[in-house]
């Protein structure tokens, strides 16, 4: 079976003066390629925990996360940012845009971080999709709390990425975006 993300014993203790406080345990999580899941619980359950993990913003203590059939739990920063700009695509609940360039940049940004030469008339068709191409040449501050999602939206989308997480990713939508 081919899978999308897979964890193994995924395990996250932090450590707060001398105690330590575990936040996610053990966890076996199989994923196939083309499925969806959705994380619920409580605040502080570990659900942010476990996107950073997946998404290898963070190291484990123990276990292993594998995107495809890559061990990013053994990868060194530099290898492990290639593999976050090339197979995962991330929609923040805070946007995490870049407040310097315009929406266009903002969406292109994991191609010219890879060099990889943008395919414009994708980038068209999500901003058309999206509703924001119309925007495209505004900054961040210039847009809506829903616009700035949508943006958001199109840059995790513009490179296929193997790997979509989302953390609240319309929270700033309305119920027709």
């Amino acid at each position: 079976m081919s899978y999308a993300i897979r964890t193994v014993n995924l395990t996250k203790t932090y450590t707060v003066g001398n105690q330590k406080i575990e936040a996610l345990r053990g966890i076996n999580l199989s994923i196939e390629k083309g499925k969806m899941i959705a994380l619920t619980g409580p605040s502080g359950c570990g659900k942010s925990t476990l996107l950073h993990l997946l998404g290898g913003l963070d190291y484990p203590s123990l276990g292993e996360v594998y995107i495809e059939d890559n061990n990013i739990s053994l990868l060194g920063d530099k290898e492990l940012a290639r593999v976050r700009n090339e197979k995962i695509g991330y929609i923040f609940q805070d946007f995490s845009l870049l407040e310097e360039m315009n929406v266009r940049e903002n969406i292109l940004m994991p191609l010219l971080i890879s060099r990889k030469t943008p395919n414009f008339q994708i980038l068209d068709e999500l901003m058309s999709k999206l509703g924001i191409i119309d925007r495209q040449n505004h900054m961040p501050f210039q847009l809506s709390g829903g616009q700035q999602q949508r943006v958001a939206i199109a840059r995790a989308l513009i490179h296929n990425p193997a790997v979509i997480l989302c953390d609240e990713p319309t929270g700033n939508l309305d119920k027709k975006n």
